[in-house]
């Protein structure tokens, strides 16, 4: 019953998420990316990795290259479907080390692969359908930042970023699910982790 409704909702969040105008993407996204780069200089983050947005999802584009002007070191996931493992990579140019990949994502060309460990990491944009005020998300369904999630050390700092529409009251979630410490709209931020902002 439960993945039914994960189902339904995926199905309803995802509709209305592409039914969304590139104006309407465009403002939003940009509220959101200033909140959350006044988190990451609040925490003094040098190391981030971020999702690379597709299909109306939160931009993290123009995030991603105020980051690296910054000096700020960025990863973005490099997917590895044997193993349904995320592979944070350091991206230096959005424009030069990016290809189309699984599920038409952008990820890292091969030539331009930088593995980076884990422990390296201080915080991660994690996308999703839809996010609750616990921090518990809806993906995509597949499963990779399940996975990813909880392979992650403590104290990395875990930021949802999502359209005020997209929280919710409570997402379905499974003993397994790990919640962000930080859910971005383009109207706030819910903090729900242990001693954030602390």
């Amino acid at each position: 019953m439960k993945n039914e409704e994960k189902d339904r909702l995926r199905r309803e969040f995802l509709a209305r998420r592409q039914a969304m105008k590139e104006q309407e993407v465009q403002i939003k996204s940009r509220a959101i990316q200033t909140r959350v780069e006044a988190l990451l200089r609040e925490q003094g983050a040098r190391t981030v990795m971020s999702y690379v947005s597709v299909r109306n999802e939160v931009r993290t584009q123009a995030l991603i290259r105020s980051l690296l002007a910054e000096g700020i070191v960025v990863a973005v996931p490099l997917c590895v479907p044997e193993r349904l493992e995320l592979v944070p990579c350091r991206m230096e140019n959005l424009e030069d080390d990016l290809e189309e990949g699984h599920f038409g994502i952008p990820e890292p060309k091969e030539n331009k692969r930088q593995p980076l460990p884990l422990e390296e990491l201080e915080a991660i944009i994690v996308p999703g359908v839809a996010f609750d005020r616990c921090g518990y998300r809806l993906g995509h369904g597949s499963g990779y930042y399940d996975l990813f999630l909880r392979r992650l050390p403590d104290g990395i700092a875990k930021i949802g970023l999502a359209y005020d529409w997209q929280v919710v009251a409570e997402v379905p979630r499974s003993d397994h699910d790990v919640p962000v410490d930080l859910v971005v709209t383009e109207t706030e931020v819910i903090a729900v982790g242990p001693g954030v902002g602390a």
